[in-house]
């Protein structure tokens, strides 16, 4: 029964960040369920089906498309890597689930650093304006690895 569970659980997930749509995880959630998310310059800790819905539409607004939905499991619930890319953006992130009777009682994510990025996605921000200011840039690309910062790091090379 627990494995039905998890099996549900992971579909629905996975549909519902994939689509934008978030109202079909109200019947996955406890009532009492927390929802416990650090995003780049912002936290969420919010109680309830309800108020966790509401706060996910708010942080993956619109439909994407998944470069990476991995799923493991443990004894009392799922662990879920997922990078999606939506708007021009790709975003990775770590989530933590905690299922009990079926149902969601925690769920935890962090932010971690995009892999499946190409240099056509850098952002043109202040550290590449500074780069520029000492001479033109050559080349410039993500530095990727497995590692759990949600940092970006680049390689720029000067001409």
């Amino acid at each position: 029964m627990y494995a039905k569970a998890r099996g549900k659980i992971d579909r629905v997930l996975a549909a519902a960040f994939e689509s934008g749509d978030f109202e079909p995880l109200l019947e996955l959630y406890a009532a009492d369920a927390l929802l416990d998310w650090s995003m780049p310059g912002r936290r969420a800790r919010v109680v309830g089906p309800n108020a966790i819905v509401r706060q996910l539409h708010v942080w993956w607004p619109g439909s994407g498309v998944f470069t990476r939905w991995d799923v493991s499991t443990f004894p009392s619930g799922l662990t879920i890597e997922l990078e999606r890319r939506s708007g021009g953006a790709l975003r990775r992130e770590r989530q933590f689930l905690q299922v009990r009777d079926g149902r969601i009682v925690r769920h935890q994510a962090y932010c971690a650093r995009p892999q499946g990025g190409g240099p056509e996605e850098l952002p043109d921000d202040a550290p590449v304006a500074a780069a520029r200011q000492l001479s033109e840039i050559a080349r410039r690309e993500p530095l990727t690895h497995a590692g759990q910062s949600g940092t970006g790091l680049e390689r720029i090379v000067l001409a």
